[in-house]
């Protein structure tokens, strides 16, 4: 069976699904991590869903991702016409009794998003945070210099370990979870980073997105040339110092992931 967990327990998945009102166009962004040994039956169940889900009305398109270096992580990424419409979707019988199909020991972190404007960078809906006096830039809560928390969806294949792996293009799925009141703090940060990294070799495009409900995360989708490319550019110097405009207590996942094609269902 599947367990499915928070990236902010603050705005969990359930309750976003059930927010009367947010009514608009929504993207449903869910990281698994499969056990050891049971990547094919995490696979097959998401294959399953996936069909059931396209079936039903208000879904726009399903993308499958999966780790570059076939690791244990699969995330999917499908854009909805409307909460409500994904919620109904979510609740039919025949999705419900295939989460089931999932092995023990799967983990999901489903989270609601849209895609925001920032200037520059990526195109989208306008960003609503807000700011407290609390969330100022620097200072650490783990073992970095800065404000980031560094943690990993799936510790058997680290980050760094997949940068070191080079299978020619990828996405970088990187989400960042705000301490409370500081989304402004982050988003400007982000921005920061991004910018620089958008005028590195091998950077093709970046897509950042922002939780709905009030929710604290968000969630950013880059492409690249290649897993090198992208490592060159976050092992720079000048990289390392711009981490010093996130707020402490700011959680950074990163994972590295490419499109993969599903009969039915998706391309790569």
């Amino acid at each position: 069976m599947i367990e499915l967990e928070s990236l902010d327990p603050s705005t969990p998945f359930s309750q976003q699904l059930q927010d009367d009102s947010d009514d608009g166009p929504v993207v449903i962004v869910n990281t698994f991590v499969a056990p050891d040994g049971r990547l094919a039956e995490v696979l097959e169940a998401w294959r399953v869903g996936a069909v059931v889900m396209r079936a039903q009305p208000g879904c726009i398109s399903v993308q499958l991702y999966t780790d570059t270096d076939a690791g244990h992580v699969i995330m999917n990424a499908a854009v909805w016409e409307s909460v409500g419409a994904l919620g109904n979707a979510f609740r039919q019988e025949a999705f419900q009794a295939g989460l089931a199909a999932y092995p023990d020991g799967t983990v999901a972190y489903p989270h609601l998003v849209r895609p925001i404007a920032v200037p520059g960078l990526c195109l989208g809906v306008p960003v609503t945070v807000a700011q407290s006096a609390e969330a100022v830039p620097g200072g650490t809560t783990g073992a970095t210099d800065d404000g980031l928390d560094f943690a990993e969806f799936d510790a058997r294949r680290p980050f760094f370990a997949q940068l070191g792996a080079d299978t020619g293009p990828c996405v970088l799925l990187d989400v960042l979870v705000s301490p409370e009141g500081g989304e402004q703090t982050v988003l400007a940060g982000w921005t920061a980073h991004a910018a620089y990294l958008k005028t590195r070799p091998g950077f093709i495009s970046t897509r950042m997105h922002q939780g709905t409900s009030g929710s604290r995360v968000f969630v950013n989708l880059a492409v690249w040339e290649s897993a090198q490319a992208l490592s060159d550019a976050v092992t720079a110097p000048e990289f390392a110092a711009l981490a010093v405009n996130y707020p402490k207590g700011t959680t950074c996942l990163r994972r590295l992931v490419k499109p993969a094609a599903v009969a039915g269902v998706c391309v790569a």
